[in-house]
């Protein structure tokens, strides 16, 4: 090698030193950057090593990166930024989450044989691993840095991090759809990883494909909204907002996005492959079909609307958990006309509370619909067969009924048939016939949470108030057959057993 061939050659050590895009290409060189059609300086992984390098400097401590599969992210992220990092830090640890131990580990396998590579001793030739503490995916260095792979819900006791790392947190859509996962990802995120972090300067890095709004990224991304840390995002489309497609020669060469675009599922196309899951669950109930209403409309002197012409009941469906990410327990006032048929939402209330709150609320609702004039024909709450707490949240409603002296009959029926059906099958009709109509002057909160939830549905992480709806509709129909059905002697109540026939 002459002298200006060696003069490069040093040259070309330094750059990948100082940089982590040029040392990616010194010590990968089979990197190949990939860019989108028609615009050659919009490279995705210049996005993303620019990002990297804000994070190594310091000036970014929260970074999300969403990108569709197979661009090379985990191989960017996950394995050579933290070689580079160690072998200019060797004092730095890292942690790196993932769905599966041995996904985190092979990561961590990886990333320590580049570590061994001539390449990168070439570019940092006094890095040294301890030498008892380099087995498997989990090693340390000679200065006492190091680098820990973990999966979801793997042990971190006794781990600090300068830098954790999640890359795909979830496996799959049938995870990411879960809302059990969902909120295991984010407790594990909220209560473990963040009490890991080394110090105030350390940095979260969350890689990921987006697949459902309730992922940790739509989490993450609620959390900042709310006051929570602010974080760059970097999002990666397969086709940008101006219908140019990413082109990987080889893997992806021209055309095949364009060619797959109508193939795809619509949830795979906007979530997976645009990293845009709301865009991709607002299929079913869109917001233009949303009709509203005052209850000053049921005073108004023409008598367009009246009181009288009103069929009211209540509709109950208990939840017995307090916790945040649980169901709301729902109670709901509707009025179904007699001659449009159209359903008034008169009432709503809708939180996670204790079952004695659900009965005051289902009280105080009986209570304000007397005191506005509306006469409550039933209350129906949903039962279920085998459900101690349901049974006995049921007994104890009846005794506040019977308490209060209400004299209004009480039905409990089973909900029969997926959830799922049931809200579409009979919210869809009538709402997108113009047929609902929800209060334009109730509780805001509770109300845009009904919104949300029709939105989002048929994937969103609730459909509790929206299901409320459903078996509003069903119920009207059964209780216009049953018009003259007679009760027991106690206060109006209707006898649970003989009544859970309905459905």
């Amino acid at each position: 090698m002459g002298i200006d061939e060696v003069k490069k050659e040093l040259a070309r050590r330094e750059l990948a030193r100082r940089d982590f895009l040029h040392y990616l290409r010194y010590v990968f060189p089979a990197f190949q950057d990939v860019a989108y059609q028609g615009s050659p300086d919009h490279k995705v992984h210049h996005r993303i090593t620019e990002a990297l390098m804000r994070v190594a400097r310091g000036e970014c401590k929260r970074l999300m990166i969403f990108c569709p599969p197979r661009m090379g992210k985990s191989t960017d992220v996950t394995q050579y930024f933290p070689s580079w990092m160690l072998g200019n830090n060797p004092n730095l640890n890292f942690i790196i989450s993932s769905y599966s131990a041995d996904l985190a580990n092979d990561f961590g396998r990886k990333t320590k044989r580049i570590c061994e590579s001539q390449l990168f001793k070439n570019v940092f030739p006094n890095f040294e691993f301890a030498k008892d503490k380099r087995e498997g995916g989990n090693w340390e260095t000679a200065q006492g840095g190091g680098y820990y792979s973990v999966g979801v819900g793997g042990s971190i006791t006794g781990k600090g991090s300068n830098i954790l790392l999640i890359d795909d947190p979830v496996k799959d859509r049938e995870q990411a759809n879960s809302a059990t996962i969902q909120a295991k990802v984010i407790d594990r995120y909220d209560s473990v990883a963040l009490t890991r972090l080394q110090d105030q300067n350390s940095a979260i890095i969350v890689i990921m494909t987006r697949w459902n709004i309730n992922d940790l990224g739509g989490y993450l991304e609620r959390e900042e909204k709310n006051g929570g840390d602010i974080r760059e995002k970097v999002v990666i489309q397969a086709i940008d907002d101006n219908g140019n497609e990413i082109i990987r020669p080889g893997k992806r060469d021209k055309g095949y996005f364009t060619a797959q675009k109508n193939k795809m599922l619509k949830e795979n196309r906007y979530a997976l492959y645009q990293q845009d899951p709301i865009n991709a669950t607002n299929g079913i109930f869109k917001r233009g079909i949303f009709q509203y209403f005052k209850l000053s409309d049921f005073e108004r002197a023409d008598g367009i609307l009246k009181k009288s012409d009103l069929t009211c009941g209540i509709m109950i469906d208990p939840a017995f958990s307090s916790s945040k990410n649980s169901d709301d327990a729902t109670v709901g006032l509707y009025g179904k006309h007699k001659i449009t048929k159209n359903l008034y939402q008169l009432d709503l209330y809708a939180d996670t509370s204790a079952p004695s709150a659900t009965i005051s609320a289902t009280i105080s609702m009986v209570n304000k619909a007397k005191a506005m004039g509306y006469k409550v024909s039933f209350i129906h709450c949903e039962s279920a067969k085998i459900n101690r707490e349901q049974t006995k949240f049921i007994q104890d409603l009846k005794k506040e009924l019977i308490y209060q002296d209400i004299q209004i009959p009480f039905y409990t029926t089973e909900a029969k048939g997926k959830k799922e059906d049931r809200i579409k099958q009979e919210c869809e009709p009538p709402m997108t016939a113009g047929g609902f109509f929800m209060r334009g002057d109730g509780n805001t909160e509770v109300q845009l949470k009904q919104e949300q939830q029709f939105l989002d549905f048929p994937n969103g992480k609730h459909d509790d108030i929206i299901d409320n709806v459903a078996q509003a509709y069903m119920y009207f129909r059964k209780i216009e057959k049953r018009a003259g059905e007679s009760t027991d002697r106690y206060s109006g109540v209707v006898n649970v057993n003989r009544d859970s026939e309905l459905y």
